[in-house]
């Protein structure tokens, strides 16, 4: 359930936010990733995933890179959240 002490999230954010051209990108230990327009703050895309993820993210040329409390590895593109791959 969405606790509203946290603004909507659902856990406070355990990966520190990612800024990639009009995009913030931050997410949680229990459910998703989530990419934020930077001016208005609307979420605009949202990956869920189970225990959701915590650590960092890295960015290259526009792809973020992380590993996730499911036991995988992604790549995602920045603004849209298009999952590209993830391993294993």
């Amino acid at each position: 359930t969405v606790n509203d002490k946290y603004m909507g999230f659902t856990d406070p954010a355990t990966i520190s936010p990612l800024i990639y051209k009009d995009v913030v990108i931050s997410g949680n230990g229990t459910d998703a990733i989530m990419g934020f327009n930077k001016k208005s703050g609307n979420e605009i895309w949202r990956i869920p995933l189970k225990n959701g993820a915590e650590g960092a993210f890295i960015d290259d040329k526009g792809f973020l890179y992380f590993g996730s409390n499911n036991g995988l590895f992604y790549q995602v593109q920045a603004e849209t959240g298009q999952v590209v791959w993830s391993y294993p």
